[in-house]
């Protein structure tokens, strides 16, 4: 691909992230206009973050940690990724 062929599909790309990002986040926001704020349903909330985002990292760290034997990844990529 050429140089110019390169950028304009990053380009297209970039602009396709943003606007799929942009529909989610109004999706989410119309649903919390829906939501009704009931007290199981905070506590559901709250315990549900730590969890995804504890899943997430563990997620991001495995891929991490097998690709790191074929492919080099820098240090802050996963911060707490044991270096040997």
């Amino acid at each position: 691909m050429s140089k110019a062929t390169r950028e304009r599909l990053d380009s297209f790309w970039e602009l396709s992230d943003e606007l799929l990002n942009t529909v989610l986040f109004v999706l989410i926001g119309v649903e919390v206009l829906a939501l009704s704020f009931d007290l199981p349903y905070l506590i559901a909330g709250l315990v549900a973050v730590p969890l995804v985002l504890a899943a997430r990292w563990i997620t991001v760290m495995a891929q991490v940690g097998g690709f790191s034997l074929v492919r080099e990844f820098s240090e802050k990529t996963v911060p707490s990724w044991p270096r040997g």
